[in-house]
């Protein structure tokens, strides 16, 4: 078949679009070749290390570090273990006052709901005999009464308390005979002629009869929680 001239003639446009063609081919397929390449080709894996997790062993058996207020050079106390919830109390080492020119050195145990702290734990190792040091610590003289703390079992013993108290109360003007006091309860027991453990507690009561109300200060809970810290103790 014979094809017209129209498309067997060599003409100045068909030259120039010959030319175009031949120059811009190479680049265009360069161009393609590039990004084909970018589309294929994997990069290679990196396999990080697994990390090792950290595991703390022989944890404290104390929360946080006690505050020392004074000079606090107690061996027994320092070594004293105990468990207690931060939470709910701050632990305070100090010395309360000297005996026999011998400084006594205490833990102190404090709730935010009390004023007082709740319990205080004394190191009695240097004085003789221990339960009158204990007494001379005590901020009043009061008199012997029964306890409403339950018994504490501490290295396989059970201990009672003995609970001195302190209360006044007056009659309050114009109310026809009614009255208004309050006072402290401190518990105590000694452990092993080396420690001493007390417990901290008020009470007030104002009104009438049947409508008195009365007011014990820390709540049963907190007292409760203070017992389990001394259950816990162990030197």
């Amino acid at each position: 078949m014979k094809l017209p001239n129209s498309f067997t003639t060599v003409t100045p446009l068909s030259k120039t679009l010959a030319m175009l063609l031949f120059v811009s081919l190479p680049f265009i397929g360069f161009i393609l070749g590039i990004n084909y390449q970018k589309t294929t080709v994997i990069p290679p894996s990196i396999t990080l290390p697994t990390p090792t997790p950290r595991i703390e062993t022989n944890l404290p058996t104390k929360s946080i570090t006690p505050i020392i207020t004074s000079v606090f050079s107690s061996t027994l106390l320092n070594s004293l273990e105990y468990k207690y919830d931060k939470n709910k109390f701050t632990v305070t080492k100090g010395t309360t006052i000297t005996l026999d020119n011998k400084n006594i050195n205490t833990l102190s145990f404090s709730s935010l709901e009390f004023s007082k702290p709740v319990l205080k734990i004394f190191d009695l190792s240097s004085v003789w005999p221990p339960v009158d040091s204990l007494n001379k610590l005590f901020f009043f003289a009061g008199g012997d009464y029964s306890t409403t703390i339950r018994p504490v079992t501490v290295g396989g013993k059970t201990y009672k308390f003995t609970r001195q108290t302190f209360a006044e109360g007056f009659p309050v003007e114009g109310e026809g005979g009614c009255f208004q006091g309050g006072g402290y309860h401190d518990d105590y027991f000694i452990l092993d002629n080396k420690l001493g453990f007390l417990v901290n507690s008020s009470f007030s009561e104002s009104g009438c009869g049947e409508e008195s109300k009365k007011i014990n200060t820390p709540n049963p809970q907190t007292l409760e929680d203070a017992i389990k810290i001394i259950e816990s103790v162990s030197y």
